[in-house]
């Protein structure tokens, strides 16, 4: 009995760290500066946190203003996105089947907690989709499972 119940591994991973930073962006060379990189942000002109933050409306769209012959006034990374947290467990168990052969089964959760992290949202003012989530964040994806044996001789 205690060859199937005893001596069980179990590994814990827990992941919690800040939303990544990031800028909005203004498209094309506004500046006059001959640039074509997303150098330019926009600016500042209302508050830019919503009344309830969604992943539609992440950012107040209404609140940036597109520069005009200038670099615009919104400071680099004045932006966070969403925090990310994630727990990843395993639970393993090694099985002596003779002196020189042993079975290891191991089953492993990723997102144990299926926790959607959000990544930043859409960067670049005027598009449609400016200030809203579409994906997540990098490395973080919906809950999976693993099993798998090893035999080692």
């Amino acid at each position: 009995m205690s060859r199937a119940l005893g001596n069980w591994r179990l590994d814990l991973i827990q992941v919690i760290r800040s939303g990544q930073p990031w800028n909005p962006q203004v498209p094309g060379d506004l500046a006059n500066v001959g640039r074509d990189d997303a150098y330019l942000r926009p600016n500042l002109i209302g508050n830019p946190n919503p009344s309830k933050r969604t992943a539609e409306r992440w950012v107040n769209p209404e609140a940036f203003d597109i520069p005009q012959f200038s670099y615009g006034n919104v400071g680099r990374n004045s932006f966070r996105s969403g925090a990310v947290c994630s727990t990843d467990l395993a639970l393993s168990k090694q099985f002596l089947l003779s002196e020189t052969i042993r079975l290891e089964f191991r089953a492993e959760a990723f997102n144990l907690f299926n926790v959607m992290n959000y990544g930043p949202p859409e960067l670049t003012l005027g598009e449609s989709n400016f200030g809203r989530i579409t994906g997540l964040a990098d490395n973080q994806y919906p809950r999976q499972f693993q099993f798998g044996m090893r035999l080692s001789f």
